[in-house]
Parts: structure tokens; sequence; C-alpha cells
């Protein structure tokens, strides 16, 4: 089974590293899982939001997933997500990962990641939370999602 992981421009990296981390636990003990870490863009490196930066990244479209893989979304800073520039740099990731969850691969994000599902129009009619800080702000900009607060998970 595939674990994808999307590296975004400044990227949260807990919320890429820590779930990206206890996958590889997993496969250490037993599970037959294979990891991938992947860009939205065209850029092979990408610095995350506290300086760390990645490179070898595989361009999302050149990732072949399987019905039943899983996609994980990490969060990013919340202007860049604002920024038209940003959400126009990504539409053929928003297109792809439409792609894949019509294909019935496993769509996850974390914490801001929620607004690139909400991009790509994952969300319409599915329940769904954000950091807390931006559940209303999600809720605006993605009417047709099911915006639940104060929820972990």
């Amino acid at each position: 089974m595939k674990f994808a992981f999307a590296v975004p421009p400044q990227v949260h990296t807990l919320d890429l590293i820590g779930p990206s981390h206890v996958l590889y636990e997993a496969r250490e003990l037993v599970a037959d899982i294979e990891l991938i870490h992947f860009g939205i863009t065209e850029t092979p490196t990408v610095e995350g939001s506290n300086g760390l930066h990645f490179s070898h990244l595989i361009p999302f479209y050149n990732l072949r997933l399987d019905p039943g893989d899983f996609i994980f979304v990490p969060g990013l800073p919340q202007p860049m997500l604002q920024s038209e520039e940003f959400k126009q740099r990504t539409a053929l990731f928003a297109q792809w990962i439409m792609e894949q969850y019509q294909r019935q691969v496993n769509i996850c994000s974390i914490c801001t990641g929620t607004f690139l599902l909400g991009n790509a129009g994952i969300l319409n009619e599915k329940h769904c939370t954000t950091h807390w800080k931006y559940c209303d702000l999600l809720q605006k900009q993605y009417p047709r999602a099911k915006v639940i607060k104060n929820r972990l998970f």
C-alpha cells in the first residue's frame, strides 16, 4: 500500500514529518507500506515554513496510485492559501487530486491542508475540519463543506 505525502511550498513540517514518521515506524515493524513524498508544483525543492528544505520531490503528475492508497496533504501558512497566485500555481494539482479521489484513493488533510482539498472541490457535502483558527474561514470559502468545529480529527 502506498502512502503519499504532498510537500507544498512553506509546508508546516510537523504536519508532514509526524504522520510520515509514524508510518515509517509501522513499516519498520511489519507493515507493507511504501512511503512517497511529492511536490505539488513544478519545483523539485521546497522550503518549509521553518526554513527546512525538501529536495528531489517527485512531481505529483508522475505519481501512480491505486484505489485504496493514501494521500496526505499537510498544512501551510494561511496567507499563502489565500493567495490567488498560489491557487493558480496549484490548479493542476487541484485537478489531479480530484482525479485521485474519483479513482478511490483515500485523501487526508492535516491542519490547513484542508483548504487545498477545498480548492479541488473534494469538500463538497463532506464533513471536515481544520485548524481551530480557520474553521469559519473554511466554511465561508467552501460553503458546501460541512465544517465541524472543535474536532481534532
